[in-house]
């Protein structure tokens, strides 16, 4: 009876520490755990705004590690992560790069469009960086482009990109160029000018493709059963 009641209670007490060990290892998956985390990549490009240092082309870093919530089945880093962590990047780069008109309402920044390119999984448990930098812009949105790399070995395992297009409170769109500008980013000489000028075109070579898929919502004949039939 002794014995039954001892095994009894061992059994709760590692059913209560494997439940506790669960919950831990899915914190990230708490309630407003992602508006909490999103909030402090805010405060990171709050700092970075302070600075005050002008570079078109700063690349931010954030650090992360890869907990089991997550995971997918194979046990890597699942599709829906990498979002959630574009996320941060994003709120943390933009805000660091041009946040005064963001921060004073004058301008909006949307997200129109992800792009994820997969090269090597993210294995359990491993740190990883997420870089982020200007890729390239036109007359109407910005590209940025992330890279997910492993901390341990320097291999990037996934590439990204983020369209994004700068708003007035009444819905207008404000050309990039003109939101450098007014976020100080202005070149003093020549030599800065087609030093940033190559930058930006040789980033177009790759979003001129981003922007081709544009075209996919025109095409109504990819949902055309009859024409799919043979």
């Amino acid at each position: 009876m002794v014995l039954g009641m001892a095994v009894s209670e061992y059994a709760v007490s590692t059913l209560k520490l494997m439940a506790v060990v669960v919950i831990l290892f899915n914190y990230k998956s708490w309630p407003l755990v992602y508006h909490i985390r999103s909030y402090f990549a805010y405060r990171k490009g709050l700092e970075r705004l302070r600075e005050k240092q002008k570079n078109l082309f700063y690349i931010s870093v954030q650090n992360h590690r890869l907990w089991p919530d997550d995971m997918d089945i194979n046990f890597h880093m699942n599709n829906s992560s990498y979002n959630k962590l574009l996320d941060y990047a994003r709120y943390a780069h933009v805000t660091g790069q041009w946040g005064t008109p963001l921060i004073k309402k004058e301008l909006f920044i949307h997200n129109a469009g992800i792009q994820t390119f997969f090269k090597k999984e993210i294995p359990p448990f491993a740190k990883f960086l997420v870089e982020t930098r200007l890729l390239t812009w036109n007359e109407k949105w910005m590209f940025l482009i992330h890279r997910f790399v492993l901390a341990k070995t320097k291999v990037t395992s996934c590439i990204c990109t983020s369209k994004l297009v700068f708003k007035q409170p009444n819905g207008k769109t404000v050309k990039p160029e003109d939101v450098f500008e007014l976020c100080g980013y202005v070149c003093n000489s020549e030599q800065e000018r087609q030093l940033r000028d190559m930058l930006r075109d040789n980033g177009m070579k790759y979003a001129e493709s981003i922007l081709q898929m544009d075209g996919l919502f025109e095409e109504s004949e990819l949902w055309n059963e009859n024409q799919l039939t043979t």
